[in-house]
């Protein structure tokens, strides 16, 4: 019995032990997966825009936003796929564009490989920190309470020839084997073959070998002239130029096109430039430049090549945010995209003004020395200072008046585009001395600097309707009045004038001066005011014979 037994455990023992060890490790395997917890249990966005690192809270919620998070857009569960806590804490850009550590430069979960700078998601840095030309060596990631799948790379400077990206395998400098520079036309030829290379011995530049890899005519502007034909000759791009912001970022109302001039440094060497101008505000999602001017030819933006000055004028909308890009091209190529120069910048948008005063200069039909309808010659009043008509009283030198707007076409019997009320005073020195200036607010606000139809209606007098007048930009060029037409006493209320010269109108102002001669009081206070046309204090024989003198004139109706 006990041979049986023992027999029997002999021949199990071993399969029970495979057994318990695959069961251990499996059960630190698990362990390990369902350890890989994000703080916070953060989860990416359903908003997330495109694949990247971004803060926590920016596309990451719950997130920390001390830490740097990988999230691939439509990942179910939501769950990133690598974090870091920043050294120096994260910087989040609300564009949908990626984030970064500050002053940090990351491996973002990677494979061990070696990657450029500038290869998509795999780097991510800190722009003053990050060289998108260099080569980056990402060691294999390790798990920490602060850290998954992110780590620190080792860097490697790329030189002269920049780094190049081998999708599918790690990146390599420029110069390094094979992958340096090529495209060598056959002799006597017009057909470009691409020819394996290698780096000379001092590493700086390429030498190709005799090894034909590939025939295509399209190959011969690959690299520029220099490139064209076999042998040492080095030729390089231009470096970019510094762009600068406009100096003035002030604009006029929202929406509006203002004229700024973008500027940027002369490159050695350059023979062109090429600007692209992105406006943020209407593409907000676009995160990069098409190679080709052509086909970037978006509403907003701006795409111009050979541009042979360091400066260009270019109309934006005020209001809106704008991306700036420059690169400089001669016979060797382009600045290549990632080492372009860019600045970013807001045109700022102006208050948007409710209303506008109107400068007006009016010269009162019998009063100062303004003459009348008759006899529109002003006075001289040296000659005949009699004859100078001032407002008896401080109350009597300011008189009310009507602005109405319209547009240039309109029709003056249509509603008016703005109207206002206010007064105009008589000047009894400076350059309008003698007649009454004033400004009237119209709302709502109309451009300055623009033309248009206006209505002026002084109180008592027929309105006029001045046609292709442009709206003051300051006071200094003020709307014109010489002649404002007195008599417009009463109308068909007897209260309100009807912007016409009746006899109804005379036999008030008539009526009045007999009772104020007579000393009655029989004419109403209103009546009274409004009959006194000269202003001086008193309804007498000189208003009614005033309003005779202008109803003689062919013009007895306002406009």
């Amino acid at each position: 019995m006990h041979k049986a037994l023992f027999y029997l455990m002999k021949k199990i023992f071993p399969f029970l032990f495979v057994i318990f060890f695959l069961f251990f490790f499996a059960l630190l395997f698990f362990q390990k997966s369902f350890a890989a917890t994000p703080p916070n249990n953060a989860k990416c966005s359903a908003n997330l825009q495109s694949e990247g690192s971004y803060c926590g809270g920016n596309y990451v919620d719950n997130g920390d936003p001390q830490y740097l998070y990988y999230c691939v857009k439509n990942d179910n569960p939501p769950t990133p796929r690598a974090w870091y806590k920043c050294k120096n804490g994260c910087s989040p850009h609300g564009d949908g564009t990626g984030d970064w550590c500050i002053g940090e430069v990351l491996c973002a979960y990677t494979l061990p490989k070696t990657y450029c700078g500038n290869h998509p998601n795999q780097i991510v840095g800190d722009p003053a920190k990050l060289h998108p030309s260099n080569l980056y060596n990402c060691p294999s990631t390790v798990e920490t309470t602060t850290s998954y799948n992110y780590a620190t790379p080792d860097e490697q400077s790329c030189g002269s020839f920049g780094c190049k990206i081998v999708h599918g395998d790690s990146d390599v400098c420029g110069c390094d084997s094979s992958n340096c520079a090529w495209g060598c036309p056959d002799s006597g030829s017009n057909i470009c073959n691409r020819y394996a290379a290698q780096c000379n011995a001092a590493k700086n530049d390429c030498v190709m070998t005799t090894t034909l890899l590939e025939t295509n005519s399209a190959r011969c502007t690959q690299f520029g002239g220099a490139h064209n034909t076999c042998g040492s000759t080095s030729c390089t791009a231009p470096a970019a130029p510094t762009v600068s912001a406009p100096s003035d970022l002030s604009g006029g109302a929202s929406g509006t096109p203002v004229n700024k001039t973008i500027s940027w440094s002369t490159v050695t060497d350059a023979a062109s430039y090429t600007i692209r101008i992105r406006n943020r505000t209407l593409h907000p999602n676009q995160t990069d430049y098409a190679s080709d001017c052509n086909a970037q030819q978006v509403t907003g933006d701006y795409c111009q090549t050979g541009i042979t000055g360091t400066s260009k004028n270019y109309n934006l909308i005020s209001g809106d945010s704008y991306d700036v890009t420059a690169t400089a091209t001669n016979t060797c190529g382009t600045t290549p995209a990632e080492s372009a120069s860019s600045t970013t910048f807001a045109i700022t948008a102006s208050a948007q003004a409710t209303s506008t005063p109107i400068p007006l200069v009016v010269g009162l039909d019998g009063v100062g020395i303004t003459g009348d309808q008759a006899h529109k010659d002003s006075l001289d009043p040296v000659a005949h200072p009699e004859l100078v008509t001032t407002p008896a009283t401080t109350a009597l030198k300011t008189i009310g008046v009507k602005v109405d707007v319209f547009d240039a076409d309109a029709a003056a019997t249509s509603t008016p585009k703005a109207t206002g009320r206010g007064t105009i005073a008589y000047q009894d020195s400076g350059t309008n001395k003698y007649l009454l200036t004033g400004p009237v607010t119209v709302s709502p606000a109309v451009a300055a600097g623009t033309t248009y139809k206006i209505r002026v209606t002084v109180d008592n007098h027929l309105s006029d309707l001045l046609t292709n007048q442009t709206i003051p930009v300051a006071d200094t060029s003020p709307i014109k009045i010489t002649n404002a037409e007195a008599g417009d006493v009463v109308g068909s209320t007897n209260s309100t004038s009807d912007n016409h010269l009746l006899p109804s109108d005379y036999l008030v102002i008539a009526s009045c001066a007999n009772y104020n001669i007579a000393g009655k009081v029989a004419c109403p206070a209103d009546l009274l005011a409004k009959s006194d046309l000269n202003l001086d204090g008193k309804v007498d024989e000189f208003d009614y014979n005033l309003f005779l003198r202008e109803y003689q004139s062919a013009r007895k109706d306002g406009d």
